[in-house]
């Protein structure tokens, strides 16, 4: 292998350019890993609210303060409820947010579930 004197070293930038942008996409890789399961996580904080709350009307409870209840205990924040219906008929539409700070992205990730008990 034949290597001019001025040739020595070039490939250290490479490397180390390439060390770089490898560590950017794994950072970028973990951010979009960790708002992902946030999603995840107000998504089921959504259907168990809605279910709380629909549980309660069944049992002739006050809903909306099970499902703010239910909210508060699974670290999301209850931005609405609603039941439609009467006492026999009725769904719970709940709406649920939590704020997601990471680095230099933040976001508030919101989501709805409905649950309710309808006969035929």
């Amino acid at each position: 292998m034949n290597i001019e004197k001025n040739d020595r070293g070039s490939g250290t930038g490479l490397v180390a350019a390439a060390l770089v942008v490898g560590c950017l996409m794994a950072g970028l890789a973990g951010l979009a890993g960790s708002y992902l399961t946030s999603v995840q996580q107000v998504r089921a904080a959504a259907d168990l609210t809605a279910l709380a709350a629909a549980q309660a009307q069944a049992d002739g409870g006050d809903a909306c303060a099970q499902a703010a209840k239910t909210a508060a205990d699974n670290d999301v924040k209850l931005d609405e409820c609603h039941l439609t219906g009467d006492w026999i008929d009725f769904v719970a539409d709940v709406s649920v947010s939590r704020k997601f700070q990471m680095a230099v992205l933040s976001a508030d990730i919101k989501s709805e579930a409905y649950a309710g008990l309808l006969s035929r």
